[in-house]
């Protein structure tokens, strides 16, 4: 799993800086500019995957690799999501407490959610 994540973050790294080099955002596609944020989501997602299954194997942390999975998947949103609103322009302080509290809600429902759901099994 270690490689993969390290396989994927390399991967989406190099998409981001071929994007960023090659690429004027002011005449750029509406497919490439979704590109660029559904790589810099990978991006965001591989690394804190990655960082989980280590602090996993040396102990820091002691969670499945399910539920590391979900909890990258769910906190690499709220980068993306907050770089999306502001390449928009609508991105004000009252939009990131917003964003802030519906992620830290929705965690803490999934987090239930998932601790019902494996304890059912």
């Amino acid at each position: 799993m270690v490689r993969r994540l390290i396989l994927l973050n390399i991967v989406a790294i190099l998409a981001i800086a071929i994007l960023c080099i090659s690429t004027n955002p002011e005449r750029l596609p509406a497919a490439l500019f979704i590109a660029f944020f559904v790589a810099l989501y990978a991006a965001c997602y591989a690394t804190l995957a990655l960082l989980s299954v280590l602090l996993c194997m040396v102990g820091v942390i002691a969670s499945s690799r399910r539920r590391i999975n979900h909890t990258a998947l769910a906190v690499a949103c709220l980068p993306v999501f907050l770089l999306v609103l502001q390449s928009i322009g609508q991105l004000t302080v009252k939009d990131v407490l917003l964003t802030l509290g519906l992620f830290v809600l929705l965690y803490l429902y999934f987090g239930r959610v998932l601790t019902k759901t494996s304890s059912d099994n």
